[in-house]
């Protein structure tokens, strides 16, 4: 039987999602907050850190924070811990997670996306397919974290594939949040606008992907990044590439550079569904591969075109990949 992650579908308001994530990952939220208080000794300083935070959300996307009150209140947590949770900004830098590919398949173009996570986090992955207010979603989440910071397809058929990149922090959004607020945009250039214009505390690279288009947005505190790709094939791991804003001393890690240069040499313009697994699964390097055991918790293809994302559970060489449609 086919190893999957579990499953929620959901439709309705904001409301609704926010009360059906903190109903179903009641427990795992409740345990990732008491692992964060364990973990940090100035737990209660950095509580009071969110206060700006949540004044930004307020200000900018007042509906998601009024979701991430719903999913505190059904997960029985306070609201505070649950948004400290979704400002990494205040406790780690940005990992080194993830790899993105993108090229031209037989019908439109095909992503292929690793996700990554330190020690192989499986257990705290879950499938969201939701409706809200018209819009669909399907894609992988972390169950403590806003729905986007992963891989996502919606309804418009605009895809958003998300890299981790180290970076300064500032005052702002958080990056979970921006995140999750482009995830029901109609189009490619109202997401990219939504992350240039929001003031933000830090950010993810953005590979977004809707009908001919493919563009790459490198997002931080300081500066946004953003390059639209038309007949080339797209690598994105976990480093800037956009050497103003690299210019910041945002040095990128072996790892990034190795799986950075080990998928440019693999991609083509144009590759089948099969080679774009094969580069996923590539462990030619054994000490910086980019099919990663001890780190990636599952692999994604989507093609927008068709609104069809294959999810496979687990490192993309064992695992097998299961359909899923908006």
């Amino acid at each position: 039987m086919t190893k999957q992650f579990p499953y929620l579908e959901v439709s309705g308001t904001y409301e609704d999602l926010g009360r059906a994530i903190g109903e179903k990952f009641a427990p795992y939220i409740q345990k990732a907050i008491e692992r964060r208080k364990k973990n940090n000794s100035n737990y209660a300083e950095l509580i009071t850190n969110t206060e700006s935070y949540i004044a930004e959300t307020k200000k900018s996307f007042l509906h998601i924070f009024i979701e991430m009150q719903e999913i505190a209140k059904a997960a029985r947590v306070p609201l505070e811990d649950y948004v400290l949770l979704n400002t990494p900004e205040l406790f780690e830098g940005a990992g080194d997670h993830c790899t993105t590919v993108v090229s031209r398949g037989e019908n439109g173009y095909i992503l292929g996306h690793n996700e990554d996570w330190e020690g192989g986090f499986v257990d705290g992955i879950y499938i969201l397919k939701a409706c809200i207010e018209g819009v669909a979603i399907i894609g992988l989440n972390y169950v403590s974290e806003l729905p986007g910071t992963s891989i996502t397809l919606n309804s418009y058929g605009l895809t958003n594939a998300i890299n981790h990149i180290p970076q300064k922090n500032g005052v702002g959004v958080s990056r979970n949040v921006l995140a999750h607020a482009i995830l029901f945009s109609p189009t490619l250039s109202e997401a990219k606008q939504v992350l240039i214009e929001t003031k933000k505390a830090s950010g993810f690279n953005h590979v977004l992907v809707q009908d001919a288009v493919i563009c790459d947005v490198e997002v931080t505190s300081f500066g946004v990044h953003s390059d639209e790709i038309q007949n080339e094939v797209l690598i994105h791991t976990n480093h800037i590439l956009d050497e103003e804003i690299m210019s910041y001393g945002l040095l990128p890690s072996k790892s990034s550079l190795a799986r950075y240069a080990r998928a440019r040499s693999l991609a083509k313009v144009s590759m089948t569904e099969k080679e774009v697994i094969s580069l996923l699964s590539d462990k030619e390097n054994p000490q910086l591969p980019i099919c990663r055991h001890d780190a990636t918790v599952g692999s994604v293809l989507v093609y927008p075109t068709k609104k069809l994302m294959k999810i496979c559970y687990g490192p993309p060489c064992q695992g097998e990949f299961v359909e899923y449609r908006i």
